[in-house]
């Protein structure tokens, strides 16, 4: 009896060891085939590294698996994928770009302080650099105005008595250098507080009488003001790297050489739009 149950496992066992279970198919070379061009040619939503569900995600499928029996199985659980800005590297919602280089035009009206110049529009550029420091920005800026502000001067006498002027007082270009410090308010909005020094070209334009001679002399010449500008802005993203701006300035002229009445102040409200870089 013994040999015979040794002959019988003998023979049995090749047997066994060929018998799969009833859920094991295994795919022939083309069906695999098959299936590795089709996931290839599917793509699979997936969600960026290190990104999470959030509660207005909508919905996306996940691609259709095989199951063991050959066929297709149930469709898995579904992928979501953000409405809102993609996250950035350390999982913080990326905005738009609101720091580094950017440029900008600008108008508005400008408001002298000197009685005899009348309100006038006012056109200007300006490019600087702003830097994050997590809680608040630091920023440089160089900027170019042009006013069409002008007035009339009648008989203004030279501070160091070198004669009456009469004629037409143009506030013309102004250039400033300055620093803003300021914070994110919002995720799209930035306010911020500015200084800067200022040089204005003013120019002269009429006839100057002098103590010498009677004879009016014609005259034609620019005045350089130097000054102190104080202001407070706030700017917001339009779109990707386009912002839109607001700004109230007041500027304070320092006495200049002594040739000329000096312009006292100037008080400007300026909108303006920019882009990022």
């Amino acid at each position: 009896m013994r040999h015979l149950a040794v002959i019988s496992v003998l023979f049995t066992a090749p047997a066994m060891a060929q018998e799969t279970p009833d859920d094991v198919i295994i795919p022939s070379p083309s069906e695999l085939k098959a299936r590795q061009a089709y996931d290839v040619l599917q793509p699979r939503a997936a969600l960026p590294r290190g990104r999470s569900q959030s509660a207005g995600d909508a919905p996306i499928v996940r691609q259709p698996r095989y199951s063991s029996s050959g066929g297709v199985a149930a469709m898995a659980a579904p992928v979501y994928q953000s409405r809102a800005y993609p996250k950035d590297t350390n999982g913080s919602p990326a905005t738009p770009t609101q720091y580094g280089v950017h440029a900008e035009v600008r108008a508005g009206i400008d408001h002298p302080a000197s009685g005899n110049v009348s309100d006038d529009i006012l056109l200007g550029l300006g490019a600087g650099y702003d830097h994050d420091f997590g809680n608040f920005f630091v920023g440089g800026y160089l900027g170019v105005d042009w006013s069409g502000a002008e007035g009339a001067l009648d008989e203004v006498t030279f501070a160091d008595g070198g004669g009456v002027f009469s004629g037409t007082d143009s506030l013309g270009r102004e250039i400033e250098l300055g620093l803003r410090l300021g914070m994110q308010a919002t995720d799209d909005i930035n306010v911020y507080g500015l200084v800067a020094l200022t040089r204005l070209t003013r120019t002269l334009d009429g006839v100057l009488e002098t103590e010498i001679d009677d004879v009016p002399v014609p005259i034609h010449t620019t005045i350089h003001h130097d000054g102190w500008r104080l202001g407070a802005g706030s700017e917001i993203n339009l779109f990707s790297d386009i912002f839109a701006k607001a700004e109230y300035r007041y500027t304070d002229y320092r006495d200049n050489d002594g040739t000329i009445l000096t312009q006292n102040a100037r008080h400007q409200v300026v909108t303006g739009v920019g882009l990022r870089f």
